[in-house]
C-alpha cells in the first residue's frame, strides 16, 4: 500500500475504540457534523518491536498522593436563560488517552514516513492527545461562559496530565466551579469491561476514585463508557462510585428493545438512564449536540491515528462555536448531563422502567455487538489476536487473584515475607492488568502495536503474580499452595488430586469449521459421574494452509431463549429470544464467565483462560457459534470447554464460578 493509501485507510477508519457513530443518534435535532467514521483503530506494517512494557512508568505515569497544593472545587451549575427551562442541548466529549495504546512508532514503516510522520511513542501521542484536542476545548469553554458539556474520559487521562500537564487539570477544576463541565468518568483505563471480570473493575473503580481525588475534580454521577457499552453490571458497579445515571447510545436501544416507548427517563436496576436520543417528550425538548471522540471536535475530525497531522484547527473551533451559539438563539439551554436529569425529575418528570438490559456497545449493528472485539478480523486481520489477547488478561487476572489472596494469608499468618513490598508489586502488576484490558488491542481494527499493548501488560502482570506466589511459597515451608480465589490457602507437602477424567461419548454433535487447519474434538467425562453431569470437550486446531486464521464452533441448542451470565453480574439472564431485535438476525453476547445456556438443562462454560469468543444467538435456529477469525498465531490452538447436562441454572452458574470466577489456584 502507497503512504498515501495508508493514510486514506486511516481517515476512514479514524478511532480508538471511540463513542460515536458517525451519524446522530434517532431524533438529534442539531448534530455536529460527523464527517469520517470513528469506528477503527488503526493498523499497518508491524514495524520494529515495542519497547518493554513490564513497569508501570511505561504508561507515563505512576501512582501519587494527592497534593497539598489543589482543593476539589464543588460542581457548579450554569444558570438557564430563561427560568425553568424546558428545551436543552446536551454533549458528551469521549477522551481517551489511549486511543492508540502503546502509540503510533512502527504503524508505518520508515521508508513510507521520512518525515515521521507517525513517529510517536505512547508518551508523545498521549501527549500530542492533550495538547491539540483536549485543551483547546477546555480553552473554548472558558472563552465562552455560558456553554457547556460533559467531558468523559478514563483516570489514566487525568493521571498522565497531572505527571505532565497540571495546568490543563487546573483549567478543568475552574470550569467545573463554573458549571460549565462535568468529568465523567467509568474506569481508570479505557477496558473492554463487558468481557472481563468484576474483579479486575472493582480495582479499576478504585484507581480511578484515587485519580480524581489526586486531580482534585469531583466525580460525575452520570457514566457513559468506552466503545459506549452499557449493561446492566456496568449499573451495579456505578453504586459502589455513588454514580447514579447511565448512558445509553441509540444503537443498543433499538438492538434490544422492540416495545420499550420512547422517554426521556428510564429506570433499571434502581439507577436513572438516559438515552442519547433526541426527543420531546411533554413540554420538554432535548438535543445532544455531540456525543462522539472528543479528539475530533476541534482537529477537522483528524484522529491521533495521523500524528503530526492531527492538530488544532482553528476552523473547526470556529464552526462549533457558531453551532453552539445557534443552539442559544434558538432557546436551548446548554448544560451538563447531570443538571438536566434534576431538571427533569425536580419537574416531575417519572421513569419508565426498562425490562432488561444486555452487554452492548454503542454500535452493535456495525460491530456484530461484542463479536468485534472478541473473534473479528478487521482491516489488518493476519495482527490482531483476539483470543489470544482476551483469554492471556483472564490467565493473569486469575493469577493476580491468587497472588493477592496468598498476600492475605501471608499477612495472617505473620510469614517470614516482606509484605508491604509485595503488595506494592501486586498494586503495580494491577494496574498493568486493568490498562491491558482497553478495548483497543482487539477491535475495531487494531495494529500489530495495539495488539501487543496488552499482550506485554498481560505477561508482566502474570510475571509479577508468580513473583509473588513463589515468595509466599518459600516462606510457607511447604512445597506447594493450594488458593482458594475467593479467599483462604492451604499449604500442602503434595498437590492436591485434580479433577478425573474419563473418554466418554459425544452428548451431541458440534459442528467444526475450520478451513486450513486439521481439527481434533476430543470429549471427557468427570468421575465419578454426578448430577449434573459434567463433561469437557476440547477442539484442537493445527495449521495446515498458512493464510488459515479462522473456526466456527456450532453447538446445537433448544427453545428460543438466549441464556447467558451478564458481564459483572453473578447472575443468568434468561430471556425470550424472539423479543431482541438483534441485527440481520442475530444477537450477540460475550457470556464474560463464560457461562451460555443452550435449553433443556444444557449449559456450556468456556474455560476462559483458553476461549473467550463472543456467542451468537441466531435467531430461529435451534444453535449457538463462536467464531475467530484472528487465530493468527503459531499454534496449535486448543480451545476447551465444560459441558453440563441436568442442570439448573443455579448449578451452572457455580460452575461457571469455580472455573473462571473464583477458581482454586495450585502452586506450583
Amino acid at each position: 500500500m502507497t503512504g498515501l493509501g495508508w493514510i486514506v485507510a486511516m481517515v476512514v477508519v479514524g478511532c480508538g475504540g471511540g463513542s460515536g457513530d458517525g451519524t446522530p443518534d434517532a431524533g438529534d435535532a442539531v448534530p455536529v457534523d460527523p464527517g469520517g467514521d470513528p469506528a477503527g483503530d488503526e493498523a499497518g506494517d508491524p514495524g520494529p518491536e515495542a519497547p518493554p512494557t513490564d513497569a508501570p512508568a511505561e504508561d507515563g505515569t505512576a501512582d501519587a498522593e494527592t497534593p497539598a497544593s489543589c482543593e476539589t472545587p464543588a460542581q457548579g451549575r450554569l444558570a438557564p436563560p430563561v427560568p425553568d427551562p424546558k428545551k436543552f442541548a446536551l454533549a458528551v466529549f469521549h477522551f481517551n488517552i489511549q486511543y492508540v495504546a502503546g502509540g503510533l512508532r512502527g504503524l508505518m514503516p520508515p521508508e513510507r514516513d521520512p518525515e515521521g510522520m507517525f513517529d510517536y511513542d505512547n508518551d508523545a501521542l498521549e501527549d500530542l492527545i492533550v495538547t491539540e484536542s483536549f485543551e483547546p476545548l477546555l480553552d473554548l469553554f472558558l472563552a465562552h461562559p455560558t456553554f457547556a458539556a460533559d467531558i468523559e474520559m478514563q483516570g489514566y487521562m487525568l493521571d498522565v496530565m497531572m505527571d505532565r500537564h497540571p495546568a490543563v487539570v487546573g483549567k478543568m477544576r475552574a470550569l467545573v466551579a463554573r458549571g460549565q463541565i462535568a468529568v465523567q468518568s467509568f474506569h481508570y483505563a479505557d477496558q473492554l469491561f463487558t468481557a472481563h471480570s468484576r474483579f479486575s473493575m472493582d480495582h479499576s473503580v478504585e484507581r480511578n476514585r484515587r485519580a480524581f481525588e489526586r486531580a482534585c475534580l469531583p466525580l460525575s454521577p452520570v457514566v457513559f463508557a468506552q466503545e459506549g457499552q452499557f449493561s446492566e453490571g456496568m449499573l451495579e458497579v456505578m453504586k459502589s462510585a455513588g454514580q447514579t445515571v447511565g448512558l445509553m447510545k441509540g444503537g443498543p436501544f433499538h438492538y434490544q428493545y422492540s416495545s420499550v416507548p420512547d422517554r426521556l427517563l428510564y429506570t433499571l436496576r434502581g439507577q436513572d438512564v438516559v438515552t442519547t436520543r433526541g426527543m420531546s417528550e411533554g413540554p420538554f425538548t432535548v438535543t445532544w449536540w455531540f456525543v462522539d471522540d472528543g479528539e475530533l471536535a476541534l482537529t477537522g475530525e483528524m484522529n491521533p491515528y495521523m500524528g503530526s497531522a492531527f492538530r488544532y484547527s482553528e476552523a473547526a473551533a470556529k464552526k462549533l462555536t457558531q453551532q453552539l451559539e445557534q443552539l442559544q438563539a434558538d432557546g436551548f439551554f446548554l448544560t451538563t448531563v447531570e443538571d438536566y436529569v434534576r431538571s427533569l425529575k425536580e419537574a416531575g418528570v417519572q421513569a419508565e422502567p426498562l425490562p432488561y438490559s444486555l452487554d452492548l456497545t454503542w454500535r452493535p449493528d456495525d460491530s456484530d455487538n461484542l463479536y468485534a472485539w472478541m473473534g473479528r478480523a478487521g482491516l489488518w486481520g493476519p495482527d490482531e489476536a483476539d483470543n489470544e489477547v482476551c483469554t492471556s488478561l483472564e490467565r493473569s487476572r486469575i493469577a493476580l487473584m491468587a497472588a493477592g489472596a496468598a498476600l492475605d494469608w501471608a499477612d495472617a499468618e505473620a510469614l517470614d515475607v516482606e509484605v508491604p513490598a509485595l503488595r506494592a508489586a501486586w498494586r503495580d502488576a494491577m494496574r498493568l492488568q486493568v490498562l491491558g484490558e482497553v478495548s483497543d488491542s482487539t477491535g475495531w481494527n487494531p495494529w500489530a502495536g495495539e495488539v501487543r499493548y496488552s499482550l506485554e501488560r498481560a505477561a508482566a502482570a502474570l510475571d509479577a503474580a508468580e513473583d509473588i506466589l513463589s515468595a509466599v511459597q518459600a516462606a510457607s515451608g511447604k512445597p506447594h499452595l493450594a488458593i482458594h480465589t475467593g479467599g483462604g490457602v492451604e499449604a500442602l507437602d503434595e498437590p492436591p488430586p485434580g479433577p478425573a477424567w474419563e473418554p466418554a461419548e459425544a452428548p451431541f454433535e458440534v459442528e467444526v469449521d475450520a478451513p486450513g487447519f486439521d481439527v481434533d474434538v476430543t470429549w471427557r467425562e468427570a468421575v465419578p459421574a454426578g448430577v449434573p453431569r459434567t463433561l469437557e470437550f476440547t477442539v484442537r486446531l493445527t495449521r495446515q494452509d498458512p493464510t488459515a486464521a479462522s473456526v466456527t464452533l456450532w453447538f446445537p441448542r433448544t427453545g428460543d431463549r438466549l441464556i447467558y451470565s451478564p458481564a459483572m453480574l453473578d447472575e443468568v439472564a434468561d430471556l425470550a429470544l424472539a423479543d431482541l431485535p438483534g441485527s440481520q438476525g442475530l444477537v450477540n453476547v460475550p457470556a464474560a464467565n463464560g457461562l451460555v445456556g443452550l435449553g433443556g438443562g444444557v449449559f456450556l462454560i468456556k474455560d476462559l483462560r483458553t476461549v473467550h469468543l463472543s456467542a451468537f444467538f441466531p435467531k430461529g435456529e435451534s444453535r449457538v457459534f463462536f467464531r475467530d477469525q484472528t487465530l493468527n498465531g503459531a499454534g496449535p490452538d486448543a480451545f476447551r470447554f465444560l459441558v453440563l447436562t441436568g442442570a439448573t441454572a443455579d448449578e451452572a452458574l457455580q460452575a461457571a464460578r469455580d472455573l473462571n470466577v473464583v477458581p482454586t489456584v495450585v502452586y506450583p
